[in-house]
């Protein structure tokens, strides 16, 4: 299992006892999920018990899950459902329902202490189960986040298996008033997406001349104005917003990361040549202002070689390994994307969130390690999921940039209500209230004073 770092701890206490998870059965699936819930999200130290007992000589804290859970009669009893234990991917009924507030799926009995099975739903929801069985997509292939149970039922906003694994801990300390209580640390991480460095500025004459027909064959004269503004009478493009990034993340204090296209133009791919002086000179000023990861091209979806291409150019740049990637329109294909990103050395990945919807598209707000459905395996690269994206609130969701701003503000809250990364992804293009984005100016300093606050 992944020794990536818990996102909570115990206040006050070095090595608190072990909870005991005492289970009927043993699977790849239940070791995993336990091991987020326990140890990622609650930073408990726990021990996964198959041994009954073990189970039964318990005088701790016990978690007891199974078939038949009542019948130690003790520990916190929660009734297995089958998802767990089965092989490759078929399908299921999520069967969602409420426990009082709190959405759940794969309810069992309200006998049990838990009424539903915590560690399949959060199986189901982290390793994007659903995701491998024919779904709706859109024109990319991006699932359609409304198409969902969640998004129909209106819980893709909420941090479900965070509340899971902090509803378990608030069962153990009740039963167990002496066990410490989890303590968990919010933590904003602001990304920018860097798929056009420059509006105008920069790009080959021949583009310039091109582009200009463009804009005067569809009678976007305003456009026109701008590009010979730029091009010949020298002054700011549009998309030129780093200094202003830079002061704004300075103010706010926080550290942001940087996500910079290498592919070649055409297509969905716009960016400037990555061999230019000007592309080098600003990758690297931003090195010096943040983190830089790849943000592999549309086009390298299908082509690992592509993709391996993109991120030895950037690591030349820059003189050092790459380990970060988010992918462009993030198109991800399951397990595939993943697999070809570990092998090439990455190990943080950014590109789990929904394009047509705000909301956790893994039903978490803390990072995680991949598991792998259909290998049946956990790779060691963590998934760090994106909850909100500035094109999804302008342009998939048609808000203001006053509604843009309260959807952010409820993001935030929920993240800090469990403790979680909350993670913003903004281009630098949107910044610039240029052509749709006027009026959107201000949106993102009110964004990072909102989500950089302290509580």
């Amino acid at each position: 299992m992944p020794q990536a770092e818990p996102t909570a701890y115990i206040r006050g206490v070095d090595k608190p006892q072990a909870i005991l998870i005492y289970a009927e059965r043993d699977s790849r699936r239940l070791q995993y999920s336990v091991d987020v819930l326990m140890r990622h999200i609650l930073g408990y130290t726990y021990i996964l018990s198959f041994d009954r007992n073990q189970a039964l000589n318990c005088e701790g804290p016990l978690v007891v899950y199974g078939e038949d859970p009542m019948a130690l009669e003790k520990g916190i009893s929660i009734r297995s459902v089958d998802l767990l234990y089965r092989q490759g991917v078929s399908t299921v009924d999520e069967d969602p329902a409420l426990w009082g507030d709190l959405p759940v799926f794969f309810r069992t009995h309200r006998i049990y202490d838990v009424p539903f099975d915590p560690f399949a739903a959060a199986f189901y929801l982290l390793s994007r189960y659903e995701e491998y069985l024919p779904h709706a997509t859109d024109a990319h292939g991006r699932p359609e986040p409304l198409a969902t149970v969640r998004g129909q039922e209106g819980w893709l906003d909420m941090a479900l298996v965070d509340r899971y694994a902090l509803r378990l801990a608030m069962l153990i300390q009740q039963r167990w008033p002496d066990y410490p209580q989890p303590i968990r640390s919010y933590r904003f991480v602001p990304t920018v997406d860097i798929d056009q460095m420059y509006a105008y500025r920069y790009k080959p004459p021949l583009k310039q001349f091109f582009g200009l027909m463009r804009d005067m064959t569809a009678g976007r004269l305003h456009e026109v104005s701008h590009r010979l503004q730029v091009c010949w009478r020298g002054h700011a493009d549009p998309f030129d917003t780093f200094a202003l990034m830079a002061h704004w993340h300075q103010a706010a204090g926080v550290h942001p990361l940087f996500f910079i296209q290498m592919g070649d133009y055409g297509g969905y791919d716009q960016a400037h040549a990555p061999t230019s002086r000007a592309f080098t000179d600003c990758v690297r000023q931003l090195q010096q202002e943040g983190t830089v990861g790849l943000h592999p091209s549309y086009h390298s979806n299908r082509d690992v070689n592509t993709l391996q291409k993109e991120k030895k150019m950037l690591e030349a740049q820059l003189g050092t390994a790459i380990t970060r990637s988010r992918q462009h329109f993030l198109c991800l294909k399951l397990p595939d994307t993943i697999i070809q990103l570990h092998e090439l050395g990455v190990q943080d990945e950014y590109s789990l969130g929904y394009a047509g919807a705000t909301g956790f598209r893994s039903g978490t707000a803390t990072p995680h390690p991949f598991y792998d459905l259909l290998g049946d395996r956990v790779l060691p690269i963590t998934i760090h999921p994106t909850c909100v994206m500035d094109v999804t609130l302008m342009q998939y969701l048609r808000l203001s940039p006053t509604e843009a701003v309260e959807r952010v503000q409820k993001l935030v809250k929920e993240v800090r209500d469990v403790g979680g990364q909350m993670l913003t992804l903004w281009h630098n293009s949107s910044l610039s209230g240029h052509g749709a984005w006027q009026g959107w100016e201000g949106v993102y300093p009110s964004v990072l004073k909102e989500a950089a606050g302290h509580d």
